[in-house]
């Protein structure tokens, strides 16, 4: 069963939507000084907003969302 994040934290400049999971996990290391391994969930947005990538980790790995907004933002 998946583990529902408490917590979710926006990253508030835009992010290359090309990074990995590690990419994204050392953002939240550097950028949003938090734990990658928390539990919470962290939302990136491209620079145009049309893109968005959310990442958190449950107790058995990572999970990596990826969505492209096709209308409004």
């Amino acid at each position: 069963m998946l583990a529902v994040p408490q917590r979710a934290f926006v990253a508030n400049q835009p992010v290359d939507m090309r990074r990995s999971i590690d990419g994204l996990a050392l953002l939240v290391e550097a950028v949003l000084d938090r734990s990658p391994l928390s539990g919470e969930m962290f939302v990136f947005f491209n620079k145009s907003r049309d893109k968005v990538k959310l990442l958190w980790f449950d107790r058995h790995g990572f999970w990596m969302a990826y969505k492209r907004l096709e209308r409004g933002r």
